[in-house]
């Protein structure tokens, strides 16, 4: 008789370890998310969206260049995954490095125009800029 975890009745295994990971990322437990997300993308190198989530708990843990790492390879799979952009255009904001940020967010709004998150950050980044443009006249 073959015994099945429950989970696995109605997911594969990479959405359930994706689900996991998920449900961890969501309590701040960045390396067990981190763990499930490994576990899920092993099952399927092309799962875009672990990738992705992969990405924000590494940004949870403040390990910056892993989280920039799982985006593009996310964006290597998928290249008109505008999330991957905006989370990009997010930890360049973390890192201070505004005009990767713009970029970015453009490239997110190039791919979904409608994308209101993309443009809000956009456009304070711009506003940001151009103040301390501004403030240096």
């Amino acid at each position: 008789m073959i015994k099945l975890h429950r989970f696995f009745l109605f997911q594969s295994k990479d959405e359930y370890y994706f689900r996991r990971g998920n449900r961890y990322n969501r309590h701040d437990k960045y390396a067990k998310a981190i763990r499930a997300f490994r576990r899920a993308t092993d099952l399927n190198p092309s799962f875009v969206e672990a990738y992705n989530n992969m990405g924000n708990a590494y940004n949870g843990l403040g390990d910056h260049a892993a989280a920039l790492m799982n985006f593009r390879q996310a964006l290597r799979i998928n290249p008109h995954y505008a999330t991957a952009y905006y989370n990009i255009g997010l930890t360049c904001i973390m890192l201070g490095d505004y005009l990767s940020a713009i970029e970015a967010f453009e490239e997110a709004l190039g791919i979904d125009p409608y994308d209101k998150s993309s443009r809000q950050k956009l456009d304070a980044l711009r506003k940001r800029l151009k103040e301390q443009d501004d403030s240096r006249l």
